[in-house]
């Protein structure tokens, strides 16, 4: 795949590194993974790290270095430059919190699929306020009537009964929410899986049935072979 890169470590599995273009979102990711395969990898040059680098990187990430000689010097200087335009705290902050308000709404309780992605997409975005520091304190009286937007409104009815005279709780919705979500795949899952008629016969008129044709009536009762069957007629 040309958007990734693989990146090899002594005695441990192939990690794939995706090329980073200058996305807020997704440069600590990219960053953690970078540091930990060839930042600190003590067998590579700083010359070899910065091919790695510039190698793993595209859009507005690489232009951003792009006019850095590959040299020792250079990658300590090209790194601080990145961490520093991409790495800002606040810049992250405001990335996350874009993508929680941008999410796509889902309004039908049925499609399950489009509710996990939901769920899951605003899950990964609160997490990774926390790890930058941003208590939910702060923004939950924010985010909850926007989630709550976006969600089935039969959802918003039972999670309003639920909650009474409460005031609005981000990680009270969320917990309902992937409640919600979990009972409907469980649901479904069993719905996908039901047995068939066959699966309650005794075991040698299941392999009867695996094997022949069964013989069909019509309505006056009188036996109808299915085509290239055997039919069996005791």
């Amino acid at each position: 795949d040309s958007n990734n890169s693989e990146c090899m470590n002594i005695n441990l599995p192939k990690l794939n590194i995706n090329k980073y273009a200058g996305n807020y979102a997704g440069w600590l990711d990219f960053y953690n993974l970078f540091e930990s395969c060839i930042h600190n990898n003590v067998k590579l040059s700083k010359v070899d790290k910065f091919n790695y680098l510039k190698s793993y990187l595209c859009g507005n990430a690489l232009a951003c270095i792009n006019g850095f000689a590959i040299s020792d010097e250079n990658y300590d200087k090209a790194l601080d430059l990145l961490k520093d335009r991409f790495g800002n705290k606040n810049m992250l902050i405001n990335a996350h919190l874009s993508d929680l308000l941008n999410l796509s709404p889902v309004k039908n309780p049925n499609d399950v699929i489009s509710l996990r992605n939901l769920y899951d997409s605003a899950e990964t975005q609160i997490r990774s306020l926390e790890s930058l520091g941003v208590k939910g304190d702060t923004y939950t009286s924010l985010l909850t009537p926007i989630l709550m937007k976006l969600i089935p409104s039969e959802f918003v009815l039972q999670f309003n009964r639920s909650q009474n005279d409460k005031e609005f709780d981000l990680s009270a919705l969320l917990m309902f929410l992937n409640s919600e979500i979990r009972s409907r795949e469980r649901s479904l899952q069993i719905n996908n899986h039901k047995p068939s008629p066959s699966y309650f016969l005794p075991p040698q008129e299941r392999l009867k049935n695996k094997n022949y044709g069964f013989v069909k009536r019509n309505t006056t009762g009188m036996p109808l072979k299915k085509e290239n069957t055997f039919s069996m007629i005791s």
